[in-house]
């Protein structure tokens, strides 16, 4: 992703280097989700903060991730990683046969607000 997209990088990883005390193993994430054998009904992450990132994992045939208003559909297999603004784009995932594990990276939009709290912290003393 740092690659790709560095400006999205960049401000994910400022959000996530916010948290006092915590080291995200999920960076520039601050968060994950599993999912285990889930099928979605279609959605928007609305209290995501940009971009997330979904990895299939298991044994599976079918389950395909479907993004409305692109027109498209990505055939997950295990292993498959894909980046996408999941508070932009209505997805769910297709009915599957078998067993599947997808891990969702993401970041809170709340981390905003938590970024902000933390600098008033800093400037009153109480926070490094």
């Amino acid at each position: 992703m740092k690659a790709y997209l560095p400006g999205e990088f960049q401000h994910l990883q400022l959000l996530a280097n916010v948290q006092p005390c915590v080291s995200s193993t999920a960076g520039p994430w601050t968060g994950f989700v599993l999912n285990i054998n889930c099928i979605t009904n279609a959605h928007r992450d609305t209290m995501d903060k940009m971009l997330c990132c979904c990895l299939a994992l298991g044994d599976w045939e079918g389950g395909h991730l479907v993004v409305e208003e692109l027109g498209l559909i990505f055939e997950m297999l295990p292993g498959h990683v894909i980046i996408f603004d999941s508070t932009r784009l209505t997805h769910f995932n297709l009915h599957y046969f078998g067993h599947r594990l997808s891990v969702v990276l993401h970041t809170d939009k709340f981390m905003e607000h938590a970024m902000s709290l933390w600098d008033d912290l800093k400037k009153i003393g109480l926070a490094r």
